[in-house]
């Protein structure tokens, strides 16, 4: 869930439930480490964060894409093209950079991790793979 400033002054909340499921995020740590399988039920990739995440850190992860992605699904309270984006890039509520370890900084991310993360997720993505994909037992 992400914390949406509103021109007024007030705060909405807003659950990312269908855009995780879609090819090309990744949900992050502090570290830059994924925990889970971005397509998981709500329930389960919460679950995840909250095991995945050390004692004592505050508890939240990150959504990270491209730009191009946000532009087809959008990404939280965001929405696809045609409609802008740059209000909640000036906003704070999308984060930008032009390279990873910006990207990271810009966020709060461990840089050195995040761009491990994206390498390896990269790597597995170009052979059609996902190491964390949950998998079924064939009966």
């Amino acid at each position: 869930m992400s914390l949406v400033s509103f021109p007024n002054g007030t705060f909405g909340r807003f659950p990312h439930i269908i855009e995780r499921g879609k090819p090309g995020i990744i949900g992050v740590l502090a570290d830059g480490r994924r925990f889970c399988n971005e397509g998981n039920g709500y329930h389960d990739y919460v679950a995840a964060m909250l095991d995945a995440v050390p004692p004592g850190q505050e508890v939240a992860s990150w959504l990270i894409c491209t730009r191009a992605f946000q532009r087809r699904y959008g990404l939280g309270i965001t929405r696809p093209t045609p409609l802008p984006v740059e209000p909640y890039i000036k906003s704070g509520y999308i984060m930008v950079g032009r390279m990873i370890t910006e990207l990271a900084q810009n966020c709060g991310i461990d840089p050195d991790g995040l761009e491990r993360t994206v390498a390896d997720y990269n790597f597995h993505a170009r052979k059609g793979e996902d190491p964390l994909r949950p998998r079924c037992n064939a009966i």
